[in-house]
This record gives C-alpha cells, structure tokens and sequence, in this order.
C-alpha cells in the first residue's frame, strides 16, 4: 500500500467524525434558535391576549365595550403607566356636569384628554368656557359634540373674543357646534383682520356680530379673499349701507367666481339680460345660494308648463329658491286641474300661490272644496316628490 494510501486510510475516518460533529452542533444551534424564537412568540402572543389595564379601566368606570375600549387605548398606551391620571380626569368630568354618555363621546373623540393635567389643561379650559357664560350643561354638550375643541391652545382667549362678538351664549354656541373649524383659526391672523374689514364696512357692532352668527365661517376665511369679496358686492351696485349687502357678502363668499358666472350664463341661456341679472340681484340676492341645477329646473317649470316669461322670475327673484317638488308643482298642478274642473275662483299667480305657508294654502283652495281635494291635492305632492331628481 502506497503511503498516501495510507494516510487518506486513517484520515478519513477521522474527518467523517468531525464533519458529524459539526452538523450536530448546527442542528442543536438551529434547534435552540428556533425554540427561542417559539417562546418569544408565545410570549408576544400572550401578552396580546392580555388587554392593557387601560381598557379594563375604561370598561369599567365608563362603561365602554371591550373592543371600543381597547380602540381607544391605542393610541395612548405609551403615555400612560398607570390608571391614576385617567381616574384624575374621569372623576374631574363627571365633578362638571359630565354624564356617563358625554364622558364616552369625549374620550373617544380625543383619547389625549386621558393623559392631560386636570389643572393645567382642563380646568383652564372649563373656566374660560364658565367666563363666557357656558352653563353646566353647555360645556358637557360642546366637548362631546366636537371633542377637538380641547386640542385648542388658546381656548380661553378665542372664547373671550367670540363672546364679545356674538354677544349671545347662546349663538356662540350653536356657532361652535356648527362650525368647529373656526375653533382651529388664528386669532390674530384671521379672526381679528376680519372683524376688523366687516367692522370697517357696515359700522355697526350689531351688524358685525349678526353677519358673523349668520356665516361663522367669515371668521375664518382669507383676509385678502374677503376683502375680494367686498369689492364684488359693491361691483354689483350693492353698497356697503344697503340692507342687503350682509346678505350679498356671504352669498358672493360662498359663490365662487366661476359658479356666479355659470349662473349668469345659465338665466341668460333662459332670455335674461345682464341688466336684469343686476336687477335681481339688487332685489333680492338669496337666489345666488340656489345650486345651478335647482335654477336650471325651476326655469324650464316656468317657462314650459307654469307658461311664465323669463323676466318673471327675473323680477320675482326669491322664487329661484322655493322647493320646486315640495311646494312649486304640485300647488301649481292642483289649481291647475281645479281650473279644468271650473272649481278654482279667483287666483294669485305663481310667485304667490308658491310663496304661501302650507297652512295658508290648504285654507284658501284646498279645505273649502271637501275631501276629495284634499286627497287630490296630497296625490299631487306624493307625485312631484317621486319626480324630484337624485
């Protein structure tokens, strides 16, 4: 036998027994790799099965759902590390007025108010709200309601400001629900600038807080964008002592330029000419809040079957903004065939038949011909509203 023979002879064997032995060890690492990896997994998993003392908490002292109280708790559990600042500002609630009910809306609305300093963050809050004249039921309703009012830094002197100006609890209030995204507006940016251009136009304080409880929003628009606006309210011959430029400024705010000139184009396709366009205007500019398809309709009923010309409407202009299922066709269809039954008597024309309570009309043309009118009459209102449009 060779000596390389030999040697390979007694090698191999000896490096089979290593080869083995190192494939035990991988294994046994494997093993113990994949066995850790197991129980970390199993610890995760009960530690997911195990709800967070917050839900439990809330479970109980306000009686959330389990699933709702674990929603609620998510975004928060790395703030809090025990149950003593929630209990702190639950028990703070309920002191002002909150009921079980309010106290669920708030907290699930803004969680962050579980973590917050009763002195520091709520109490200044309420107080500023109790300044203002908010009663014990008023500041339960708004933080329920619109619970991002709590996220406002400046709560206090924002609602010191709105009292002034609204000079009503209760106006400001119904502003606040209403309107929440004027709680997130600059006091000093916006707010002031604005009340300050509207202050310069109409004079009057009173005028001001009543264009700004009517549109809160004004409070939050672009200084520059308003000032725009004005500038197109007095374009149309509305001045700026005209009782009706309150009314044109906020129309004119909430119809962009490109949605006026649709609907200056839309009365024109219908035979209106720019004078008389300024001319309803000028009398009467609620029509301006009607959307373009609402005239369009209300325009082809007139001139189609209510047999109008366009200056009609162009000289009763408010009609642009009657219920045209509710109200316009079906009155209009009714006396109609009271006419064709020789049963109608004297009439007003269309503008007044529509422009009349529902009380007003039944009196004077439906109740005095019996029950078969009136049940002809409900047929034709049941009628119109299946033909209003989606």
């Amino acid at each position: 036998m060779l000596l390389s023979d030999k040697i390979i002879h007694w090698l191999f064997p000896r490096l089979l027994c290593h080869r083995l032995l190192l494939d035990a060890r991988h294994v046994s690492t494997a093993a113990l790799v994949a066995s850790r990896k197991r129980a970390t997994a199993a610890s995760a998993a009960a530690a997911a099965a195990e709800p967070h003392f917050l839900v439990g908490y809330l479970v109980e002292s306000c009686g959330f759902s389990k699933s709702k109280a674990a929603e609620v708790s998510k975004p928060i559990l790395g703030r809090i590390k025990s149950a003593e600042n929630p209990a702190a500002v639950i028990s703070f609630l309920r002191g002002q007025g909150f009921t079980k009910d309010r106290i669920r809306r708030f907290v699930s609305g803004e969680p962050s108010v579980l973590c917050s300093s009763v002195s520091e963050a709520l109490e200044p809050k309420i107080r500023a709200l109790k300044d203002a004249g908010f009663s014990g039921s008023d500041i339960p309703t708004l933080f329920s309601t619109k619970p991002q009012a709590f996220r406002v830094s400046d709560l206090g002197a924002k609602v010191r400001f709105w009292a002034a100006l609204f000079n009503s609890k209760e106006k400001l209030l119904k502003a606040l629900l209403k309107h929440p995204y004027i709680l997130h507006s600059s006091l000093d940016e916006k707010m002031k600038p604005n009340v300050s251009l509207l202050s310069e136009c109409v004079g009057s304080e009173h005028r001001v807080a009543k264009i700004i409880s009517k549109r809160p929003q004004l409070l939050s628009a672009k200084t520059d964008s308003l000032r725009e606006v004005v500038r197109r309210v007095e374009r149309l011959g509305i001045s700026r002592g005209s009782g009706l430029f309150d009314k044109a400024l906020y129309l004119l705010y909430e119809n962009s330029i490109e949605a006026f000139d649709a609907k200056f184009e839309l009365l024109k396709s219908f035979g209106w000419s720019e004078s008389e366009f300024l001319s309803a205007i000028q009398k009467n500019p609620n029509f301006l809040g009607s959307s373009k398809k609402k005239i369009q309709f209300i325009m082809e009923f007139l001139l189609k079957e209510a047999g109008c010309e366009p200056s009609y409407a162009a000289t009763h202009p408010n009609i642009l903004t009657f219920s045209l299922e509710g109200r316009m066709k079906p009155r209009h269809r009714f006396l109609t065939k009271l006419a064709l039954d020789g049963l109608s008597g004297e009439r007003d024309d269309i503008y007044n038949v529509t422009n009349m309570t529902e009380k007003c009309f039944l009196k004077r043309y439906v109740l005095r011909h019996g029950e078969k009118a009136l049940e002809l009459y409900r047929s034709f209102l049941a009628a119109c509203t299946r033909e209003k449009p989606s």
